[in-house]
């Protein structure tokens, strides 16, 4: 299990030699996006990571619960996945009719998501984890190009980055 997990890491095309992946860059009107929204926000947001044609592409911010929540939406040639950043508490315990449920650890952060099944739409791989009173979420539709395996080791590397920037300084 552990050489898939590490052929899936370096297949994804993720990982560097610091054991994580390359936070995404942001053109200059999302840098002066997220600059703006900032002030909004009392918590540090965290790019995501990913490598090759990764980039993000647009971010949203809304308020579903009250609280802030900065989204960030990465594509390839198309939307590929969202990680989404808030204070809001929001408790994890509904997984679709059908769906795999997932649980697994990150440096002792407990990660916890879903994975569906493709019927009526594509299958999709649902993440959440909390560091500092954050909550991360992890939502991507699986494609051919971008499996689950992939994606989940996209997300782990994106889950030790938020690990990480909660502890510098």
């Amino acid at each position: 299990m552990l050489v898939a997990t590490i052929l899936v890491a370096v297949a994804s095309g993720c990982t560097t030699a610091a054991g994580g992946c390359a936070p995404l860059t942001l053109d200059d009107a999302l840098s002066a996006r997220l600059a703006r929204w900032q002030d909004e926000l009392d918590f540090t947001p965290v790019v995501p990571c990913g490598s090759g044609s990764l980039h993000v592409a647009r971010i949203t911010l809304d308020r579903p619960a009250g609280q802030p929540r900065l989204t960030f939406v990465v594509a390839a040639d198309r939307s590929v996945f969202l990680m989404s950043q808030s204070r809001a508490v929001r408790a994890f315990t509904q997984v679709p009719d059908g769906a795999r449920r997932l649980e697994w650890s990150v440096e002792g952060t407990l990660v916890r998501g879903f994975e569906t099944v493709a019927t009526a739409g594509p299958a999709l791989l649902y993440l959440r984890w909390e560091v500092d009173r954050v909550t991360y979420e992890f939502q991507a539709s699986l494609t051919r190009r971008y499996p689950s395996a992939t994606l989940a080791a996209i997300a782990r590397d994106n889950v030790a980055r938020t690990l990480g920037a909660a502890a510098a300084p």
